[in-house]
């Protein structure tokens, strides 16, 4: 072998395998010798396919072993990693009702444990945010129901004067759309001046309140002359209140804005129910002082006496009647008065209301026209000869001339319904001032040189007294040629239609409506 560790050797014809290997003395660390071994071909086979079979064995456990490990990892690690991204999967497309379900002692159900609890409390939170935005939305919208229905314009700026909110009355009163209105300065929808200033002479937009500007905190209210976005304008009472936030920073303004024009109106005709109450009631103070004066000063002789007391007593019937009117159109308008309706005989009726007329103007002619079989009405006698009182009145008053007044009821056949008709041969009304015929406080010559008096309440009283009773009016009017008033009531035992008759009106007839009710 020499050197060799192993060598082919060939003996006796056969060949063997050799190997060999040095003997050292483990103390001295001397070469004693040499080992050697030999060995034939076939035992070396044989070796080598023993060693093989036991590496294919260790090879086949290995890779058995491999796959063990490979299902433990699996169902340990990628299993639970696998249910959780699936779960995350759901989550990030909005499912928050997954859960892992995974339950583990390792990281990896801690892991799971902690997305699970995140998972929770994130449907919770997402519960809560759509609860919230549910109350939310329910309060907007009874918030925009609320102001979509006020009556009264809403405007509502941010601290910059830039309108955020416009309310259909306010686009009303205003003239402008809340989509062009929206965004828009305050100062270019709200243009006017205050009332009782004028208008301004340019078109330049104004802001009466200059409350859009923060440095003024505080509520404020006037009355303007709003100019309209079609060169209108209209009265208005305008109110406006900062808006702050929790930590009390101005962060806006509202702004209120209600018509007015009927109050000035009321203002109006409350003024010149005045001036119409002292001028009526120095007309019959005037002649009774006077007269009484004459009468306590010196004596003037029977006849004159006797005249002057005629005159004292027809003044104080004046007043009395004025006092009367007043006090009776209160209460009706107030609902302290209680109406009696009973069966009323219009004949009886009619007579005993004209003769009272007849005596106190005696130069006046008074007509009754009954036609055939009239039936009795239902309806309180005492208020409904009030309201002939007040029309006779006006018959009389606007018939400068003496001219004959007419009084007519007939029976409306199918109706069940009595019409009475007081007609005079006056000046008549004109159209326009018929409009206003019923109008408290309103005369259809309402000017300070009018020729007639009175205090603008008899018309009122009348639709007062005709709405409690059950009645309806209707006035037709040529002027220059007189008007006729047509009360309609319900005749005795027929039931109730209150129904406006329908008379066939002459050229230029100003129709006046039936009283409310």
């Amino acid at each position: 072998l020499g050197d060799r560790s192993s060598a082919d050797l060939g003996v006796d014809g056969q060949v063997l395998f050799a190997a060999a290997a040095p003997l050292i003395d483990p103390e001295r660390g001397v070469t004693l010798g040499r080992l050697v071994t030999t060995s034939t071909p076939q035992v070396i086979a044989a070796l080598d396919n023993a060693q093989a079979r036991r590496l294919f064995t260790v090879t086949l456990l290995g890779g058995a072993l491999a796959l063990l490990a490979a299902a433990v990892v699996t169902r340990r690690f990628v299993r639970p990693i696998a249910q959780l991204t699936a779960v995350a999967e759901r989550v990030g497309a909005g499912d928050l009702t997954g859960r892992s379900g995974v339950v583990a002692p390792d990281e990896v159900g801690l892991l799971a444990a902690t997305f699970d609890e995140m998972v929770e409390s994130l449907a919770e939170q997402r519960q809560d945010l759509t609860s919230s935005a549910l109350r939310e939305s329910r309060l907007r919208g009874r918030l925009e129901s609320l102001t979509t229905s006020m009556s009264d314009g809403l405007i509502a700026v941010d601290a910059q004067g830039t309108v955020i909110t416009f309310n259909p009355s306010a686009e009303q009163l205003t003239g402008r759309r809340a989509t062009d209105a929206v965004g828009s300065p305050l100062d270019e929808v709200l243009v006017g001046s205050l009332l009782g200033e004028g208008m301004p002479d340019t078109d330049a937009p104004t802001d009466p309140l200059q409350l859009h500007n923060a440095v003024d905190p505080t509520t404020a209210a006037a009355r303007l002359m709003l100019r309209q976005s079609d060169g209108g304008r209209v009265p208005i009472a305008a109110s406006a209140a900062p808006v702050r936030s929790p930590n009390g920073e101005i962060i806006g303004r509202v702004y209120v804005l209600r018509d007015i024009t009927a109050d000035l109106q009321v203002e109006q005709m409350k003024t010149q129910f005045l001036a119409n109450v002292s001028h009526e009631l120095r007309t019959p103070i005037t002649p009774i002082k006077g007269y009484a004066n004459v009468l306590a000063r010196r004596d003037v002789g029977p006849d004159a006496t006797k005249r002057f007391a005629e005159q004292i007593l027809d003044s104080t019937r004046r007043l009395e009647r004025i006092v009367a009117m007043i006090v009776d159109f209160a209460a009706l308008d107030s609902g302290r008065v209680t109406f009696d309706p009973a069966t009323v005989e219009v004949a009886t009726l009619l007579e005993e209301t004209l003769d009272s007329w007849r005596r106190t103007h005696p130069g006046r002619e008074f007509h009754r026209e009954l036609a055939p079989g009239l039936p009795p009405v239902r309806t309180d006698a005492a208020y409904l000869r009030r309201c002939l009182d007040e029309l006779l009145d006006n018959a009389v008053k606007f018939s400068p001339d003496g001219q004959a007044v007419s009084v007519r009821a007939v029976a409306v056949p199918g109706e069940g319904r009595v019409q009475l008709s007081v007609r005079d041969q006056g000046i008549g009304i004109e159209p326009e001032a018929a409009k206003r015929l019923f109008t408290d406080f309103v005369q259809a010559d309402g000017t300070e040189t009018r020729h007639y008096g009175g205090l603008g309440l008899g018309l009122g009283l009348v639709a007062r007294i005709l709405e409690g009773i059950g009645a309806t009016v209707q006035v037709e009017s040529v002027p220059g040629e007189g008007t006729t008033v047509t009360l309609g009531l319900d005749a005795a035992g027929a039931p109730t239609t209150h129904v406006v008759p329908a008379v066939p009106a002459p050229p230029m007839t100003a129709a006046v409506p039936p009283p409310p009710g």
